[in-house]
């Protein structure tokens, strides 16, 4: 979590430098955008669980470019991101988690509809390291197990509606379908939690 804090704040950092130097007279190519919605859980890789719904936050720096010739803008970005991945365990019966972090990296086509809406389509690669979480009973009692750090990695294909507000702000929503596999050592046992679904989030942009 502290490299995600970190890197989030050497984006934003880099944002208010561009910002300051540009010239407000011409629209700028670049836009910080917050995200954040629900992602499916996992519903293989840990016993007989059953997939319950997780979140997902995101901070990413998009660049857009013109394509010429038609009312299209290329779309290319990176940033970071925290998923929570969840499911209901049968053994014992409790809701376990996946915690992850690291980096986003995204692209597509924004479709210039009429101002101020605009459409995107865009393919989301994150990857990172996370590691699962689940209560475990003992003789004393019922206790939180924390697993090891593993490897991480979601790809979502992504549709998009975008509004554009006064003073170079946006705001839209986000549909799409999300596939992941997270990896964590957990009690002497390495588990490979899958899952898929729907994907949606609410963003928040800002042209600096």
């Amino acid at each position: 979590m502290r490299h995600t804090i970190t890197l989030a704040s050497t984006l934003l950092a880099a944002c208010t430098a561009v910002a300051a130097a540009a010239d407000p007279a011409i629209p700028s190519p670049w836009e910080a955008r917050l995200l954040g919605g629900v992602v499916p859980g996992y519903d293989a890789g840990y016993g007989g669980v059953d997939q319950r719904i997780g979140s997902s936050g995101e901070l990413v720096v998009l660049y857009r470019r013109p394509l010429a010739g038609a009312p299209l803008d290329l779309l290319l970005g990176a940033g970071v991101f925290d998923d929570t991945r969840r499911g209901k365990a049968n053994d014992p019966d409790n809701i376990t988690q996946y915690d992850a972090q690291g980096i986003v990296l995204t692209g597509g086509v924004a479709y210039r509809m009429i101002t101020p809406l605009s459409l995107e389509a865009r393919v989301e690669v994150r990857g990172g390291e996370g590691r699962f979480s689940g209560e475990q009973t003992f003789a004393n009692g019922n206790y939180e197990v924390l697993g090891n750090y593993g490897r991480y990695i979601a790809v979502s294909a992504v549709v998009a509606a975008y509004y554009e507000l006064p003073r170079a702000v946006s705001v839209g929503v986000e549909v799409g379908f999300d596939d992941f596999e997270g990896k964590s050592e957990y009690i002497n046992d390495t588990l490979s939690l899958r899952g898929d679904g729907l994907l949606v989030r609410l963003g928040l942009g800002y042209r600096f």
